[in-house]
């Protein structure tokens, strides 16, 4: 579905994250385009499978009628009013990143990343009044998972409850949840979503780390002392991220009982299989982790604050 007086829309990168996201924009009435590396434009141009676990468009499709681009004059040569960057933290730090910012002119900018300095890095190029931060709120993944039902594609899953939020310029905002919700992608608006994210993620990212060194296990997690590691880590990166948000909260998710209660209900709640989904995906953004990791301990070094558990969940990562 492309109509022709939608908003025109440039996704960074066509993975899982920027499939999802296009193809709801898509259905949403803008005009999506990709941006990728030469070498895997070949693959997307005749369009792509995705599947939808839940939501209005629940069911398999096939995602086509969408551009792809491959280098920085063709994003030049035309007009955008969004670019999304779909991309990791890593990727960000790429010598491509201002010319883009420059080639698309005034359009408006949305990070998806989850780094403590991404908005930072991306402010030195694009004005505060065109950068709409994002909260990525839905589960994307290549599919089949090893051993898994569904053909070669694209899939993705909303939780129940939890809507990707924007915070940024009101206009730009309501443009994005505009094209969003009517692609039928959950979306709200939100206060000073980068907070939110740099929280998340100090709660998040050393759980995940946790996993890794537990084989991918949530079982093997929950046992002392990897549990009590992780619940350490993830309290001191969030206290770090976001010294005076909610502390309450950390200490109530990172708890044994909150853990082993989550443990227990999401792979009951997801519909796909829970510890290999976590494999695949993380262990392919395996560098961002450790960058995160890197960087509580840095700010925590050079502030004099704890943060011996985030040192040794960093060190049996490497």
């Amino acid at each position: 579905m492309v109509c022709s007086h939608g908003p025109r829309i440039l996704l960074v990168g066509a993975g899982a994250v920027g499939q999802a996201y296009g193809f709801h924009l898509q259905r949403g009435g803008a005009r999506v385009s990709f941006l990728v590396r030469p070498k895997y434009a070949d693959s997307i141009r005749p369009g792509v499978s995705v599947h939808c676990h839940n939501g209005p468009h629940q069911g398999a499709h096939d995602f086509r009628d969408f551009g792809v681009l491959t280098d920085i004059q063709e994003v030049e040569e035309q007009r955008w009013d969004q670019v999304w960057l779909c991309v990791s933290s890593p990727a960000l730090r790429g010598s491509w990143v201002a010319p883009l910012i420059e080639a698309v002119g005034d359009a408006s900018v949305i990070t998806l990343q989850p780094g403590l300095e991404d908005r930072t890095y991306l402010l030195q190029w694009v004005p505060e009044d065109r950068l709409v931060s994002g909260l990525i709120a839905l589960v994307s993944y290549p599919t089949p998972l090893p051993g898994g039902p569904l053909s070669p594609g694209m899939a993705w899953w909303f939780p129940p409850l939890s809507p990707s939020r924007f915070s940024g310029p009101p206009g730009a905002v309501s443009s994005v949840l505009r094209a969003l919700e009517r692609g039928g992608c959950p979306a709200t608006r939100a206060t000073r979503v980068f907070d939110t994210v740099a929280f998340a993620s100090g709660l998040m990212m050393p759980i995940i780390a946790a996993l890794e060194v537990a084989g991918w296990s949530l079982q093997a997690v929950l046992d002392a002392p990897i549990r009590t590691l992780a619940t350490r880590a993830a309290r001191q990166a969030s206290h770090l991220a976001r010294p005076t948000h909610r502390r309450w909260i950390a200490w109530l998710v990172t708890g044994g009982l909150s853990l082993r209660v989550l443990a227990f209900v999401a792979p009951r709640v997801v519909p796909f299989e829970l510890e290999t989904y976590l494999r695949v995906h993380f262990s392919k953004v395996g560098a961002q982790t450790r960058d995160m990791l890197g960087l509580y301990c840095e700010r925590a070094h050079a502030s004099s604050q704890p943060h011996d558990a985030l040192q040794a969940l960093l060190e049996r990562l490497d």
